[in-house]
């Protein structure tokens, strides 16, 4: 049945190029989306005070840098 051979990659081409790969892979798509909001939620999740509040970046003197860090708000 040399005709049957053909279509099985034809049906199989069909099901697969039906997606809009675009959408979930390309820029912007799901996956891209998805990604970024697991990195945000990541980042906010080590700027979280015990009681669960976002610390801040503060600086105790405008002028010296090395005066700021991430705080608690109280």
């Amino acid at each position: 049945m040399p005709g049957r051979t053909a279509v099985v990659p034809a049906l199989l081409l069909l099901v697969v190029g039906t997606g809009c790969p675009e959408e979930t892979y390309g820029i912007d798509g799901k996956m891209d989306r998805a990604i970024r909001q697991d990195m945000q939620e990541s980042l906010e999740e080590h700027q979280r005070c015990k009681d669960g509040k976002l610390k801040t970046y503060s600086c105790l003197d405008p002028d010296d840098r090395t005066t700021c860090q991430w705080r608690c708000p109280s």
